[in-house]
């Protein structure tokens, strides 16, 4: 007969293994396969090491630092996350903390002029060199129309910067120099980046804003980059679509364009069938197309 300890270790002992089988089993039920895919395209990916340049965590995004919360989680919808995310931002808004990684307009200067050019690429991660062959065959021109807010038009610009494209920036010509001079100081540093020569007196709706594109457009024909299609943004956009995403999209098309026409529904009619004025207005715009009570003389073709 077994002593009474020995009894009782051996039923320790098995009870503690059906518990770990239990553990192990949870875990397995609780883990999806889309986890066991995600996990074994992160390990392929960490094997190559200039992928992984662009796909390793950014421990630099403020949201994941400041808060310490995992964006990867987000994506991948735990929901607890969420919740400790949605806490953390509004203990920010009481707080009335930043978490914009956009800088002013005067930091640019400052920066790049005491730091210079190598440590201002560096510092907000700008893609030096052709991610893939497909993009390097396939350069993209970009013109920016822009009028405020230098850290943010610069986000934009870094989101959709690469060495083989080429961007022309239009500063409207009533922008205060903060601006002008923040964006003259980032061009400076990226050798595919440019201000546009002729600036225009921007008015929202107004003819001006297409000629403000035509500017850029005129001088990016002439560049020495032999680009395939070009991309007319403002500085209040936000690119949805990575570099090879759209250069795959465009390559499908060319050389053709696509361009959508729709009759205008009555409530817009009177764009083209009355006449408009600028005029000043206490808005954000210090002047806007106004409708007038004359109506234009429509030809018809007979």
């Amino acid at each position: 007969m077994k002593p009474i300890f020995i009894f009782i270790k051996e039923m320790v002992d098995k009870y503690l293994f059906y518990a770990l089988c239990l553990a192990v089993i949870v875990y397995i039920k609780s883990v999806s396969i889309y986890d066991f895919a995600s996990l074994s395209l992160d390990r392929r990916q960490a094997s190559t090491s200039s992928y992984c340049r662009f796909t390793k965590p950014h421990e630099n995004l403020p949201v994941e630092r400041d808060f310490h919360v995992s964006c990867d989680a987000i994506a991948k919808n735990d929901q607890f996350m969420h919740k400790m995310l949605e806490l953390k931002l509004l203990r920010a808004r009481k707080e009335k903390r930043v978490l914009s990684s956009s800088w002013h307009d005067e930091a640019f200067t400052h920066f790049i002029s005491h730091n210079k050019c190598p440590k201002f690429i560096n510092e907000r991660n700008y893609v030096m060199h052709s991610v893939s062959k497909e993009e390097e065959d396939f350069p993209l021109a970009y013109s920016f129309v822009v009028h405020k807010d230098a850290g943010q038009v610069e986000r934009i610009l870094r989101a959709v910067y690469r060495p083989q494209n080429v961007y022309c920036l239009h500063v409207d010509k009533k922008s205060p120099s903060a601006f002008y001079n923040a964006l003259k100081d980032i061009a400076s540093c990226l050798p595919n980046v440019f201000l546009a020569k002729k600036r225009e007196d921007v008015v929202y709706a107004s003819y001006s804003r297409l000629q403000a594109d035509l500017n850029c457009m005129e001088e990016l024909l002439e560049h020495r980059v032999k680009w395939k299609y070009l991309v007319n943004v403002c500085g209040q956009d936000f690119p949805l679509k990575t570099n090879r995403q759209m250069v795959t999209y465009l390559r499908y098309n060319y050389p053709y364009n696509e361009i959508e026409s729709f009759i205008l529904p009555p409530t817009k009619q009177s764009r083209y069938s009355m006449h408009w004025e600028i005029q000043a207005s206490d808005g954000e715009y210090d002047k806007i197309p106004k409708m007038t009570k004359t109506k234009k003389i429509i030809l018809q073709q007979i």
